[in-house]
């Protein structure tokens, strides 16, 4: 009866010291798990194992506010080896992600980040899914791809076959497709012979080949004319004044001339 009881005694105190290295959690066994894992059931007859917990077995309500990022979030990108590197963010919503498992094994998200986003590598869309645009009648801030920018002269004197700016406007560092409109109102009794119209980085001269368009007035006297300029690249590295230029021959009296210059920024 004393073995008997030894034996008993022995077992519950094997079973205690067991318990001991189970409780707290922190002191599970750590062996076989990688970091990130938790205990995961596999059924009522077999032990629990370690693992991921599936996406798709994660239940309850959405959370009702977004997380909060205080540093950088490295996102992998799909079939390569590289990441990119985004900014922190004070609200970047977890949802719509293509892939449900990023964070936890890659993918790439479709998320929404409420701060600057910079990436170190080529941002490539599909040839058939690009960059989505706005459905919005706003305009795009300042410096970002899409900003516009327009300015109208007011009717400036010309003279004949002399190059004149009749408007002007200031873009910032950036690449820009550029285009102007003049229209010619000349005297009642005056007569044009030719019309230059065009886009410069010069006030008193025409811009390069394609810059300018050139017409032919066949109107009697008195009688005016709109002339717009090609779209042409404006490629500046410092805040720079583009003009709308304008040259005409014409004879026997007076005749004005009003701007107009258009700018969108494509990068």
């Amino acid at each position: 009866m004393k073995r008997f009881l030894i034996g008993i005694s022995a077992a519950l105190l094997s079973i205690a010291a067991f318990g001991t290295t189970l409780n707290p959690v922190q002191l599970l066994n750590p062996t076989g798990s990688t970091s990130g894992q938790t205990i995961v059931s596999t059924g009522a007859s077999t032990a629990p194992g370690w693992g991921n917990v599936p996406v798709a077995n994660v239940t309850g309500a959405a959370p009702s506010a977004s997380p909060t990022f205080t540093g950088t979030v490295t996102i992998p990108t799909a079939a390569t080896s590289s990441n990119t590197t985004v900014a922190a963010s004070t609200a970047f919503v977890q949802n719509n992600f293509t892939n449900p498992s990023f964070p936890y094994g890659g993918g790439t998200p479709l998320g929404v980040f409420a701060t600057t986003i910079s990436a170190t590598g080529l941002i490539s869309p599909t040839s058939t899914v690009g960059i989505k645009g706005t459905a919005a009648a706003d305009n795009a801030q300042a410096g970002s791809v899409g900003e516009y920018l327009t300015a109208t002269g007011t009717a400036t004197s010309l003279t004949s076959a002399t190059t004149t700016a009749t408007v002007s406007l200031s873009l910032t560092a950036g690449d820009w497709d550029v285009s102007s409109t003049q229209i010619i109102a000349p005297a009642g009794t005056t007569t044009t012979s030719v019309v230059y119209a065009g886009t410069s980085l010069s006030a008193t001269t025409l811009g390069g080949t394609g810059s300018n368009n050139q017409i032919s007035p066949n109107t009697g006297a008195g009688l005016g004319n709109t002339v717009s300029s090609p779209v042409v690249r404006v490629n500046v590295s410092t805040t720079t004044t583009v003009y709308g230029t304008v040259n005409v021959g014409f004879g026997v009296s007076t005749l004005t001339s009003t701007g107009f210059i258009r700018a969108r920024r494509v990068r």
